[in-house]
């Protein structure tokens, strides 16, 4: 069912939009692009960014137009900067809708929300304006969202209604020190030849008097508006002292100025007394900071009314950027949607692609993880059976049966025509104080392994261990692998930094330790065991290892040749005795 207009304007009215943040320092724009070329950032894949090929041209023709069509043109040119741009937030949270907001340095907007003045807009447009203010940079993007024809109509309004002059009976003067930049730019912005200066010290009521003092002798304002340009003019203190000079009938003789105005942004957007608020389409508070590398200008040493010139290469950079603008430098956009909508096109459809890989994937891994509880389900329901089925009087029954049986004689060496390869043999089997493998067969074990692989125990009790004080004993030449979870570290030194044994510290449990033993395992040789060795057997057939078990030592073996599933398992060998395993061992270890 379709929206109603009632429904689509309520959910509008629900929309959320904040004013994204925006880096309006020059001084830190130029610091950005003097350090060079920065890594980009991290690419959001959800998120489309065109990169876009731009070039700088004059205006066709701008020489032939007058300074008003000038100004004109360039602010058609360069209005995309004079917006920050964002994306609505519906009531879900979701981004829905594309605003582009004008900065208006006014707190009553910022108090009573921005839905005033934002500006509905396509995606097409949001995404071409974003992609170009991200290609021109920082300082290029603050330098051109200056409105030079609306400051040019602002001005001349103001002149001509409240002071009855035009521009050719005006002197600009700009507010050391922090005029003089806002003061450039509305200089270009009027198209005047020249513009003065003149440090008023707010906090003290003062201000350059040998600069005023010059101004009186050279006739500089003698019947001309003197109008003064700030950045801000928010608390009024430099229109008082500007007035305790310039409303003063001395100067005014000695000035023989016509009349007088200050223009500067005003926080609440109003106009004080013999001011006139003004929007410099930047935020002034960060752009026209009143720093040196920026103004260009200091403090004249040991005083507050006078300044002195202190160009640097940040200033005559930045200054070169802003002129730059009103001699009718522009970027061409010409082919900017073609760009933008060919490189939406190539994301849209890596999108999709990424999409359908990722159901892919989260399907495989719903598959994964429905095997890996299936199993998990089977070994848990395998343990519970083999400890249902055989008590610990029936394992040790057969025990008893095992080691009743006459001894087999054991040959001192394993012979085989070729050589098998080196492998990592895994021994697990009855742990504890339970020790149920002779030493003889231990011996021969060791004697037998020695020729092809290394060990890997989880225990250094029970039948491993065994092996392992045997395999000390005997000072047999095989390397030793000793698995322990992360934090047993007081057993680093427990080989005494013997070259041919380590410890293997993995995993944070136990649980942890056993999977990564099993996994580092070519082949896991079973000697026994309960419980413990039934899950360490359980998930080395899941992992697919060689698992090589005796018939009869112990319960294991039993049940799992009475499991269709488990007895049919390839990887799966149950031998009739020590020699039969050991010589399956060394088979495996030729593949």
């Amino acid at each position: 069912m379709t929206q109603s207009l009632g429904q689509k304007q309520a959910q509008a009215q629900r929309l959320q939009i904040s004013m994204p943040y925006t880096q309006w320092s020059l001084v830190r724009a130029f610091r950005n692009s003097y350090a060079g070329p920065q890594p980009p950032p991290m690419p959001d894949e959800n998120l489309f960014e065109a990169t876009l090929d731009l070039k700088q041209e004059l205006i066709p023709g701008f020489e032939n137009f007058d300074h008003e069509e000038k100004m004109r043109l360039i602010d058609k040119a360069n209005k995309v900067f004079r917006f920050v741009y964002t994306r609505g937030l519906d009531w879900h949270g979701q981004e829905k809708y594309y605003f582009k907001i004008p900065l208006l340095r006014d707190i009553n907007i910022a108090r009573n929300g921005i839905d005033k003045i934002k500006i509905r807009i396509t995606r097409a447009e949001y995404e071409q304006a974003v992609a170009i203010i991200r290609t021109v940079g920082e300082l290029e993007r603050i330098a051109r969202a200056v409105p030079y024809h609306g400051l040019y109509e602002t001005v001349v309004t103001h002149l001509k209604k409240d002071h009855d002059v035009d521009l050719n009976q005006t002197v600009l003067v700009s507010v050391d020190r922090g005029g003089r930049i806002p003061c450039l730019i509305l200089q270009h912005a009027l198209g005047l030849t020249s513009m003065e200066t003149l440090k008023v010290d707010q906090g003290h009521g003062q201000l350059d008097v040998r600069r005023l003092t010059d101004f009186a002798a050279n006739n500089t304002f003698r019947d001309k508006h003197v109008l003064f340009v700030d950045s801000t003019v928010d608390s009024g203190r430099q229109i008082k002292v500007l007035a305790n000079f310039f409303d003063d009938p001395w100067w005014q003789e000695k000035l023989g100025h016509r009349s007088w105005s200050l223009v500067g942004s005003n926080e609440y957007g109003n106009n004080l007394a013999h001011h006139h608020n003004i929007n410099w389409g930047v935020d002034p508070d960060s752009t026209f900071e009143d720093n040196p590398e920026l103004m260009g200008i200091d403090y004249a040493p040991n005083s507050l009314n006078r300044v002195v010139e202190c160009p640097s290469i940040t200033s005559e950079a930045i200054k070169k950027c802003l002129l730059a603008v009103p001699a009718g430098l522009i970027y061409n956009t010409a082919d900017v949607a073609e760009q933008v909508e060919r490189q939406y096109r190539e994301w849209k459809k890596a999108r999709a692609e990424r999409k359908a890989q990722a159901r892919r994937e989260r399907r495989q891994a719903d598959k994964e993880r429905k095997e890996h509880w299936t199993e998990q389900s089977l070994i848990i329901t395998a343990i519970r059976q083999w400890s249902e089925r055989y008590s610990m009087n029936d394992q040790e029954d057969l025990l008893k049966k095992r080691l009743n049986l006459p001894p087999a004689a054991l040959p001192t060496i394993i012979t085989d025509e070729k050589s098998p390869n080196s492998s990592n043999i895994l021994i697990i089997g009855t742990g504890g104080g339970w020790v149920d493998i002779p030493e003889e067969v231990a011996d021969f074990l060791i004697s037998g392994l020695s020729h092809f692989g290394s060990l890997s125990l989880g225990t250094v009790q029970g039948n491993p261990g065994r092996i392992l004080e045997r395999l000390i004993q005997t000072n047999a030449k095989i390397k030793v692998r000793l698995y322990r979870s992360i934090g047993q570290q007081s057993w680093k030194d427990y080989f005494h930094n013997d070259t041919d044994r380590s410890i293997i510290f993995a995993g944070e449990t136990k649980t942890e330790t056993r999977e990564q033993m099993i996994k580092d395992a070519k082949i896991v040789l079973v000697l026994g065991g309960s419980r413990g060795t039934m899950e360490e057997t359980l998930l080395a057939l899941k992992l697919q290892k060689p698992t090589v078990l005796i018939k009869d030592w112990g319960a294991i073996p039993g049940y799992l040749l009475k499991i269709k599933r488990y007895r049919t398992l390839p990887h799966l060998k149950v031998c009739e005795n020590i020699v039969e395993a050991l010589q399956t061992v060394l088979e495996i270890t030729k593949t």
